[in-house]
């Protein structure tokens, strides 16, 4: 097997053998240590269950849906952060929706969630608000260039010219929204 992975041909000489197993020894060494440090895993703190937060906002979907527009779990994008001095991280969440009317119209949507204290847990989080912030022939964004400075979010992305086709919107844009505890504000 060993062979195989690291395509060595069958040593023919006594002297030989000995640097074949000087690469598999490293070879080994190498495996090991990958092996240790998937076993022991990352000295930061574990990433937030994004569990509750897609529940969340599968009903937030169905709720925007005409029945017909659909949207994918894995294009969403889940921040957690600090928010409003609470003791506990509230999420940022990005998600689309597309096909209303079964044609191929699609529109961009920002949620905050805040977390629930741990005294009423009913959920982990409460919703404060949620707002469309892009669509196609308006504008998009790219939610990894997401900025949080306080109760502020950056996003840039692009917008849509007069003389822009429907597929490439040219103008770079920076937009940034407020968070309050009673929802999100465009500046």
């Amino acid at each position: 097997f060993l062979r195989a992975a690291v395509n060595l041909k069958k040593p023919q000489k006594m002297g030989k053998a000995h640097g074949h197993k000087r690469s598999i020894s490293l070879l080994s060494l190498t495996f090991l240590f990958g092996l240790l440090l998937s076993v022991s895993g990352p000295t930061h703190a574990a990433p937030l269950d994004t569990k509750p937060i897609h529940s969340a906002i599968s009903v937030l979907i169905n709720q925007f849906s005409d029945g017909r527009a659909v949207s994918y779990p894995e294009f969403r994008k889940i921040h957690f952060t600090r928010l409003f001095d609470d003791e506990a991280d509230s999420a940022i969440a990005f998600f689309s929706i597309e096909g209303f009317d079964g044609g191929n119209y699609h529109a961009e949507y920002m949620a905050v969630f805040a977390p629930v204290p741990k005294a009423k847990k009913a959920r982990p989080y409460r919703l404060i608000g949620v707002t469309q912030i892009g669509g196609r022939g308006w504008r998009t964004f790219d939610w990894r260039s997401l900025i949080i400075s306080e109760d502020n979010v950056t996003i840039s992305g692009t917008a849509w010219q007069d003389k822009d086709p429907g597929c490439c919107p040219s103008a770079p844009i920076n937009i940034t929204f407020q968070i309050q505890r009673t929802g999100i504000f465009e500046r």
